[in-house]
């Protein structure tokens, strides 16, 4: 595993301590939240801020994040249905969820 993965992971160890491993937001807040990382990682960069790295890793934990309640959700709704859920029904179960937001 490279060294950019083993620092994500890290820093989604760290989220999930500080704000709990199933937060239940909707897309419209980890939006916000990616946002708001992506602007930071933006002024690191502009006022060359040795912090560069570790906002990139932020970004690519909390959109981590994100998918993996993206698929969490999938997987409720397929299950929710009673059939078994393959990678194609998470795929259908996410693109309904699409259809909803």
């Amino acid at each position: 595993m490279s060294l950019a993965i083993e620092l994500v992971l890290e820093e989604r160890k760290r989220q999930d301590k500080k704000w709990g491993a199933d937060r239940g937001l909707d897309n419209y807040v980890w939006l916000a939240i990616l946002t708001e990382e992506v602007g930071e990682s933006a002024e690191a960069i502009l006022e060359d801020l040795p912090s560069k790295q570790k906002e990139v890793v932020q970004i690519a934990a909390v959109a981590l994040a994100w998918l993996e309640c993206l698929v969490r959700d999938a997987e409720q709704a397929v299950g929710a249905s009673g059939g078994s859920p393959t990678e194609d029904d998470g795929v259908k179960a996410a693109k309904s969820q699409e259809e909803v937001d």
